[in-house]
């Protein structure tokens, strides 16, 4: 009987691809880039992509063609709703993940913030009374937005 040696190779180490989380205001994204941070995939949030960056002159470049989007190499990704119009100009590696979040959910979100604004809630949502956020937060979701 001969011995056979059977040898293990490890993996061939994956080169970590950036990443960007995007999707419509209040759709959870601080939520997932602190998950995704704590989980150790470094995750900004509204770092990168915010009202002031990228920059006039950076977005003047990518939009020219001349200058890919990116962000420093030990952050792996950025979560920003703000991201949207930037995704065609980002680095051809450049994961993108579209977040997605229930209407309703995100109606409550607003609301609970007091976004929705008294003109817009007696024109559009004049079933919903105004009261402070944690009178509308107690409501059963079905009556916050039925």
């Amino acid at each position: 009987m001969t011995d056979i040696a059977i040898e293990a190779h490890e993996p061939a180490p994956r080169t970590a691809r950036p990443f960007v989380i995007t999707g419509c205001g209040r759709s959870g994204t601080t939520y997932t880039a602190k998950l995704l941070t704590q989980l150790g995939c470094s995750c900004t949030h509204e770092q990168f992509f915010t009202g002031s960056k990228p920059s006039l002159a950076r977005g003047a470049l990518a939009r020219l063609g001349l200058h890919k989007l990116a962000w420093c190499p030990e952050i792996r990704g950025e979560a920003a709703w703000e991201a949207a119009p930037w995704l065609p100009l980002l680095a051809d590696e450049t994961l993108v993940f579209h977040q997605l979040r229930h209407p309703l959910e995100f109606i409550r979100s607003r609301q609970k913030k007091g976004w929705v604004h008294g003109r817009c809630r007696s024109r559009h949502l004049p079933h919903i009374p105004k009261m402070d956020k944690a009178g509308f937060a107690a409501l059963p979701l079905g009556e916050q937005v039925n």
